[in-house]
């Protein structure tokens, strides 16, 4: 489905987020002009936030030993393989105003000169 909608878009850029499979990451390579922009935190940061956004059931009460296990499983396997051949990252190390501010920087200084010209 994210290939077929990537595909037949007339859109100048098409962005995929938590990719965690390699057939993922090998999909973006597949088209032209690609990107792997990897951001990556701590796994005390991220186990912090997970707990904070409560985004999933019972998110807010994992241990930090449950939330190592999770990080093993299967979906998790692959990623830092594919951070490592990413073309840049961001580090996510501070506020999400913070995180916003270096995207936006990213996307000024990567991904709009690749899309006007």
């Amino acid at each position: 489905p994210v290939a077929a909608r990537a595909a037949n878009t007339d859109t100048h850029a098409v962005i995929i987020d938590g990719v965690r499979w390699l057939v993922d990451e090998d999909l973006i390579r597949s088209f032209p002009n690609n990107l792997v922009i990897a951001v990556g935190a701590s796994p005390k940061e991220r186990w912090g936030w997970a707990r904070a956004r409560k985004e999933k059931a019972g998110e807010e009460t994992v241990s930090w030993e449950e939330f190592q296990a999770q990080d093993q499983a299967e979906n998790e396997r692959f990623v830092p393989r594919i951070a490592g051949r990413a073309n840049t990252s961001i580090a996510n190390t501070s506020t999400l105003d913070d995180l916003r501010q270096k995207t936006a920087d990213m996307v000024e200084s990567l991904i709009l000169p690749r899309i006007t010209h």
